[in-house]
């Protein structure tokens, strides 16, 4: 997945702004010719207009690249086919997606450094808030790839992850925030934000 600079992104709107007045004209955009049909057949747009959407933190949603599952006293880590309706390799990538399904059979060692079992432990009990560590981690394993930021407000030292396998290989990956009201696009577009938001916490 590309990202982009808050700075790259200014630069790049007030060069799309210069040019876009120069090959388009702004009237044209706002009020398109239309095919005698449809009425609609072009969309509108007014760039002269503020962004009125409204940003809120509550709103955005946790999202990781995997999850993981205990069989027989082991960790093992598990991509969902989808998050929110869009697929992982969407979201992380393609390459970073395949480290850790392709290694579907073989048991996670170490999460950050620590026994897989204990950080899963601590970190369901840090943000899932259930009475018992128990229910945190049932919690935490159904809901740790989505689920609303306003129900699991995590810190930015608790975001990125290094998963250790027995074979000796590693796959990392962010902790993502989407914004879920525009499914394919929400996670590049929703990381400036979340990046600004974090960085002033």
């Amino acid at each position: 997945m590309e990202t982009i600079t808050k700075n790259k992104a200014v630069e790049f709107f007030n060069k799309f702004n210069e040019y876009l007045e120069a090959y388009a004209f702004r009237d044209i955009a706002k009020q398109p010719p239309q095919p005698p049909e449809n009425s609609t057949y072009y969309q509108k747009h007014d760039i002269n207009l503020p962004n009125n959407f409204d940003h809120k933190v509550c709103s955005f949603y946790v999202v990781n690249m995997a999850t993981f599952i205990f069989e027989n006293g082991k960790v093992y880590a598990r991509v969902p086919a989808q998050i929110f309706n869009t697929s992982p390799v969407k979201i992380y990538g393609a390459d970073k997606v395949k480290t850790v399904y392709n290694k579907f059979n073989v048991p996670v060692i170490s999460i950050n450094g620590i026994d897989p079992i204990k950080f899963i432990a601590d970190y369901a009990y840090k943000y899932f808030l259930l009475k018992n560590v128990h229910g945190a981690v049932t919690y935490f394993i159904r809901s740790f790839t989505g689920c609303p930021y306003y129900s699991v407000p995590i810190k930015v030292e608790d975001t990125d992850f290094v998963i250790q396998f027995e074979d000796g290989s590693n796959a990392t990956w962010s902790t993502k925030l989407s914004n879920i009201w525009s499914e394919s696009a929400a996670i590049s577009k929703s990381e400036l934000f979340a990046r600004k938001f974090w960085k002033g916490k």
